[in-house]
């Protein structure tokens, strides 16, 4: 299963080799700015113009592959960003939680595609805590479950998308990394399920 990793500009210039592997094995290196700690409402629009280039560069050089799927600092973009993002080659952007399905946003004469954060099985941070009570690795692989089953009963009617969202400082425990492994298993026993990095469903959108 490759996916999308959402990686700051400091974090590839502190683990440059980790970044060389993930793109290696296929997986998507998506900007999430270059400092987690800087929120883009409180920069002006040269800064994150700064900002977004700042980690563009960095991941590019780190891993090799340049990204052109963006998140921001906490899913909190300004009226600048997607310009500022189209102006860097960007194709896809995830900061909206308006829709279970991918989209375009016109802007001015160009095209971005949303590829939305917010969809049925979203974080571990839902599960594990971190905005509620704690659950179980147990628990875990059951609420993947069951909400994968929803949804794989409904795209019997019409195509749906699932994500879940990872945070190695959350789900990076044995207990709950088997968790995920044992829900990725139980996903590909399905016939007609595909394993999209971001990428694929932008390009997807776009008709490519």
């Amino acid at each position: 299963v490759k996916g999308t990793c959402f990686i700051s500009g400091l974090a590839a210039e502190k683990e440059p080799v980790i970044l060389k592997e993930l793109s290696q094995r296929g997986h998507e290196i998506a900007a999430h700015s270059y400092d987690q700690s800087a929120q883009l409402f409180m920069m002006t629009r040269d800064q994150e113009r700064e900002a977004i280039q700042k980690s563009v560069t960095a991941l590019e050089k780190a891993s090799g592959q340049r990204p052109v799927g963006w998140i921001s600092p906490g899913t909190r973009p300004t009226e600048n960003t997607l310009e500022l993002l189209l102006e860097e080659g960007f194709v896809w952007h995830g900061d909206f939680f308006d829709s279970d399905f991918p989209y375009k946003i016109p802007v001015k004469d160009k095209v971005l595609v949303e590829v939305p954060y917010k969809v049925p099985g979203h974080t571990d941070y839902d599960i594990f805590g971190i905005y509620g009570a704690m659950k179980t690795p147990t628990d875990a692989f059951q609420f993947l479950k069951d909400e994968f089953d929803a949804v794989y009963a409904e795209s019997k009617r019409h195509p749906m998308r699932m994500a879940y969202c990872v945070h190695p400082y959350v789900s990076g425990t044995p207990g709950r990394a088997a968790a995920l492994e044992k829900f990725i298993r139980y996903a590909k026993r399905h016939p007609k399920v595909w394993f999209a990095r971001c990428i694929d469903i932008a390009n997807c959108v776009l008709g490519k």
